[in-house]
């Protein structure tokens, strides 16, 4: 993946909550998410390290 863009949806590759992506930091990604507290929380990580979210389909 190396191309995010500012909006889109990620988790990292391990497993995560869904993540908004904020922008470029560096050789990185910043990202931002609400954790179980309801608390805005963010980070940055490498593009190798996460995917594009794409949520299931509904039947």
């Amino acid at each position: 993946m190396s191309e995010l863009k500012t909006g889109q949806v990620v988790r990292l590759k391990s497993g995560s909550p869904k993540m908004t992506v904020k922008g470029p930091d560096g050789d990185a990604w910043a990202v931002q998410w609400i954790d179980r507290n309801g608390k805005l929380q963010g980070d940055s990580f490498h593009a190798d390290m996460l995917e594009i979210f794409v949520p299931a389909e509904r039947y």
